[in-house]
This record gives structure tokens, sequence and C-alpha cells, in this order.
């Protein structure tokens, strides 16, 4: 690819370019002018990028004349697996596939999905624990969401519609290890930008690994059909295929990787069986006696906008309580951090943490780990568009409040953190999503 003439469309520059021209602005909606078409924020996420991968790899296989040819994936998900690949890194052995906008500090370095850009690398002691906690995270965007694929996929967005960003669990999680692949000082170029990310070969074993853990979520849902609606189902996209005509590819199209040609190797997923050990290990640890608990006034949230410069914790009140099993499966409970407002020229990250009040007072730890709300830096080349656009984070937290035995209280602590940009928070609530399943 990078020795073809620098026009043809199979070139790496020109095929790097298809991803940030489909995320950076580039195109109005068919038919809608003024109405912004991108791949990021919503359902499209997932298949978009399903694609994207097909013909890269298709156009790959025929340059080298072996249509057998596969990406490789990353998969960060899995313990042995939570570091660089070592043939990205090795610049002697394979300098085709080297970038070096990379954080060389990672190199050899072991990822925690909860890093904030400059953060520094866990020590050998840490492993286990930054482990388990990577794992408990893998688990929750599949157990909390699989009633409710939006949860994990991202918001609908129909044509003619600029609706509110609502990246789902898993476009969220993709975000971490762009942002640990790439380097920290700005502009982040290539992986942790949107408008370069491509330009890394490590973008391509890693955007297969969310191809995959796609296909595992499409599995554990019976191959159900995430959205049945014409407007995701017939959303088309045009790519050069591996004979350089430009092909148009509908989302019903790419829903079946079988018929596409490829599969995925079978491995035991180590979250899984997650859940348990970290119930011990986590949550099951005891206060001293000696430990003296303080306990904080919480407040609601109002009804201003709140800037998040520091932690806010908040008081939340819940739809219903002590809800059976039965109800539980009919219905997720749903934590929405609304009207997110943030600088899009800058790495983003706040996290969110729950809790059971006592007595109505928060206690004087976050509580547990509900999610995440990361993204890249993302420059428009249609400034109008982005300005004043909002987004809104949708976390299931149906399970999380059987782990922390919140299930009888009528309010939760929610407690939002800074890790960094500047953001703006609209409001906070919890509303009952009906299950599909």
């Amino acid at each position: 690819m990078k020795q073809l003439d620098p026009k043809d469309p199979w070139h790496f520059m020109q095929q790097a370019t298809i991803h940030c021209t489909y995320c950076n602005g580039a195109f109005d909606q068919y038919q809608h002018d003024g109405k912004l078409l991108q791949v990021h924020g919503s359902w499209l996420f997932l298949p978009w990028h399903r694609m994207y991968l097909y013909f890269w790899e298709r156009i790959l296989g025929t340059l080298i004349d072996d249509p057998t040819f596969a990406i490789p994936y990353w998969n960060w998900d899995n313990p042995d697996a939570m570091t660089m690949p070592g043939f990205y890194t090795d610049k002697s052995a394979y300098p085709w596939i080297y970038n070096d906008n990379r954080n060389h500090d990672h190199y050899k370095a072991l990822m925690d999905l909860g890093y904030n850009l400059g953060d520094p690398n866990p020590r050998p002691d840490q492993y286990p624990e930054v482990k388990l906690n990577n794992l408990r995270k893998v688990y929750n965007i599949y157990k909390e969401t699989l009633g409710k694929p939006r949860l994990f996929m991202g918001a609908p967005i129909t044509a003619g519609e600029e609706a509110k960003e609502g990246a789902g669990a898993l476009e969220n999680m993709h975000n971490l290890p762009h942002q640990w692949v790439g380097p920290v000082d700005k502009p982040y170029h290539d992986m942790g930008n949107f408008y370069t990310a491509a330009r890394d070969t490590m973008f391509f074993g890693h955007h297969a690994n969310i191809d995959r853990m796609w296909e595992i979520y499409s599995i554990m849902r019976g191959h159900k059909v995430e959205f049945d609606n014409k407007d995701w189902l017939d959303s088309s996209f045009l790519f050069y295929d591996e004979t350089r005509k430009v092909v148009k590819v509908k989302i019903r199209d790419v829903l079946n990787i079988e018929k596409l040609g490829y599969t995925y190797t079978s491995e035991v997923n180590a979250w899984r069986d997650i859940r348990k050990r970290y119930k011990k290990e986590r949550l099951g640890r005891k206060r001293s006696a000696k430990e003296q608990v303080q306990l904080l006034p919480v407040s609601a949230f109002g009804t201003e906008p709140r800037p998040l410069d520091e932690p806010i914790r908040v008081l939340v009140p819940r739809p219903k309580t002590s809800r059976s099993k039965q109800e539980k499966e009919d219905d997720l409970e749903v934590l929405i951090i609304d009207d997110i407002e943030y600088e899009h020229g800058h790495h983003i990250n706040f996290e969110v943490y729950i809790s059971k009040p006592i007595e109505g007072l928060a206690g004087p730890d976050y509580g547990e780990h509900a999610g995440h709300f990361i993204r890249l830096p993302h420059f428009h080349t249609k400034k109008e568009h982005h300005s004043g656009r909002k987004a809104q984070l949708e976390l299931g937290i149906t399970n999380l409040l059987d782990d922390i035995d919140a299930e009888t209280s009528d309010s939760l602590v929610v407690t939002l953190v800074p890790k960094h940009g500047k953001v703006t928070i609209g409001g906070v609530f919890i509303e009952l999503q009906e299950s599909d399943l």
C-alpha cells in the first residue's frame, strides 16, 4: 500500500483518509444539507468500521495475491494481551507497520483501562489488581447492555437529524486504547487523534478486536438483529473495493460475518467469569474496626448546568426500588449523564461512580466504578456543525446495584470525577428502559 502511487485509492494514506473523511465533517447527510454525516457517537460506529476493515483487508489480500489474508486482532480484553503487540513496536523487524507517533513509554507497559493521559505505568506489583479491574470493566459493558443494544452500540440517529452524540459502551471503551497508544503531546498524532488515527497500522489491529467484541455481543444475544429499523439497516456508505470500484454498502449487508467470509478464533474470554472473583477481592473487603467512616452531605444535581472542574457528587432518585428478578429482566435501570458539553480539540475523560447513600449522606469514597466518558481530539472541517453539539452518556447499572446491595435504596450517590479536559454537565438522572430480549 505504501509503495503505490500516492493518488491510487489503495495507497496507504488514501485508505487512512477514508476514516477521517467520515468522522471529520467532510460530508453532509445525503439529501440533508447542513446535517453532518458522522460515524462516531451513534449506532453507526460499529457497522461502519466493520465495512472499513473488510475492504482494507480485501485490498491487502489482492495486493499480495492471497485471498486468505486476515487482519490480526489485538485482543486487549485478554489479561495476557493487555500490552502493545511486539510486532507493532519492533521497528527493525517490521518497519512497514511501525509508527513512531506512539507513546514510547507504553511499549512494554500494561494497559490500564482506567488510564488518564500522562498517568504513570502500573508497577509489576499492581498488575493483578489492574488486570482484575480491566476484566471487570469489559464484563460490565456486556452484562449491563445485553437487553438494550443502544447501551452497547450507541444511540440511534435518523436521516435529517443531528441528534445528541450518544456513543455506546464499546465505543467509549475503544477510545481508551486509542488514547493510551497515542503520544501525550498535542496534536496527539496518530492514534490519539480521530483525524490521523488510521495512519497507524495498530488502528486496524485495535478495530479488528472491536469488531470481534461486537461479534461476541451478537452471539450472546443469539444473533438477534440489534436494531430492526430501516434507518439503521439501510444506512449506506461508499468504499473502494478490491477491484478499485466504488461500491455502496448498507448496514444490513454486514451483520453476518460468515457471509462476509471471515470469523474469529475461539478463545476463553477471561472476563466472562470475573464477577464472582471481583466481588470477593474488591467488594468483599471489610473496613477495619478502627477505621472511622466520615459521612458527607450530598444534594440533588439541580436545574442548571455545572462545570466538571472538581468532583460532582449528587443524590439521584431511582424510579423504582426492590425490583424482582423478572422486573430486572423486563426493564434495565439506566443512569444518564445529560447535555455533556466538551472541547472537541482536546482529550476528554471523566469517570462515573455509584454508591449507596447512608441515611441520605455520602460515604467516604466514591463507590463502585459505573463507566467513563472518553473522547479523542476531534477537529472538524465544518466548524458550524459541532459548535454547541451536546453528548449524552447512558450507563446500565442493574447488576452493579446488586453487587453493592443497593436494590432497596430509593436514591443513589452518583459521583462524576474529572480526569482530563473541560466539561460541563447538564443533568444526572435514572430511568428504566425496556429490554428487547
